[in-house]
C-alpha cells in the first residue's frame, strides 16, 4: 500500500475515507481501479448490468466512453470499520473515442 499512497501523496492526490459511491455518471475517461486490500470486499454494480465484489489484489478496467452510472461501495460489518483501500487511475480518452460504447472488464 505504502508505494500508492506515496504516489497519491507526491501527486496532490486525495485519500478518500467513505464508505462509498452511490449510483454516478462517467463519460470520456478509462478507470483502472486496483483493489490494494479488499479482505471485505469492494461492491461495484453498473448500467451495463455489471456486478461484482472484489478483493485484494482483483483490478477493473472500466472504458466510460459515450457515458456509463455505477456505483461502488466497501462491504462492511457491524462489528468493526471496513478494511479496504484501492488505487485508481483514470486517463482521459482522444476526442475519437469519448463517445465509444462503453465497457467494464474484470482483470
Amino acid at each position: 500500500r505504502a508505494p500508492f499512497r506515496a504516489a497519491g501523496s507526491a501527486l496532490g492526490l486525495p485519500y478518500v475515507d467513505v464508505e462509498g459511491f452511490s449510483m454516478h455518471p462517467h463519460r470520456g475517461f478509462d478507470i483502472l481501479t486496483y483493489v490494494l486490500d479488499g479482505s471485505d470486499g469492494f461492491r461495484h454494480r453498473d448500467s451495463l448490468g455489471g456486478s461484482r465484489t472484489y478483493r485484494g489484489g482483483t483490478a477493473q478496467w472500466m472504458r466510460t466512453g459515450s457515458g456509463v452510472l455505477h456505483e461502488e461501495f466497501w462491504e462492511t460489518r457491524d462489528d468493526r470499520r471496513t478494511d479496504v483501500e484501492l488505487f485508481q487511475l483514470w486517463v482521459n480518452l482522444p476526442s475519437g473515442m469519448k463517445l465509444d460504447p462503453p465497457a467494464v472488464r474484470y482483470v
